[in-house]
């Protein structure tokens, strides 16, 4: 496969950051049927078009997201400005897990194939991202991973 596809920036990081802008607008253009819950949706997949972005490495080193900034060096306010982005990420995933978990729960138990196929996606994403970076992550414990796997 040709790897500019894959490398950052590439068509696969663009087309993903697009599906989840495209899906954000979805959710705030009515098409969530709970509308206190589209808003807390749509902010959750502008928080993932966000991150596919890299957003988080933007504006200071390591990085908004990063637990360094709280607990390093770092100037105070960018400490605040750290603390302030994760409780409202923190904040956005509760509200929608507070208030669509009832619905996922009793869809699944339905065997809606919508529920299914979502709950297989978080399955895939958390495996994925799991495994991004998995050399990085091992090299200290002296295991090294193939570059190509």
């Amino acid at each position: 496969m040709d790897r500019t596809l894959l490398h950052e920036g590439g068509a696969f990081e663009v087309a993903s950051a697009a599906l989840w802008l495209f899906t954000s607008a979805y959710a705030v253009l009515g098409q969530v049927p709970d509308r206190r819950l589209a808003g807390w949706l749509a902010g959750l997949f502008n928080v993932f078009f966000l991150r596919e972005l890299d957003f988080h490495d933007w504006w200071f080193d390591p990085g908004l997201l990063h637990v360094k900034v709280l607990t390093g060096a770092a100037p105070l306010w960018q400490k605040a400005v750290s603390l302030g982005a994760m409780v409202g990420i923190l904040a956005v995933v509760f509200a929608v897990g507070w208030l669509g978990i009832g619905r996922f729960v009793r869809a699944l138990r339905a065997r809606d194939t919508p529920a299914w196929l979502l709950l297989v996606a978080m399955g895939c994403a958390a495996t994925s991202s799991q495994l991004d970076g998995l050399g990085r992550t091992l090299e200290p414990y002296g295991i090294q991973i193939d570059a190509a796997v």
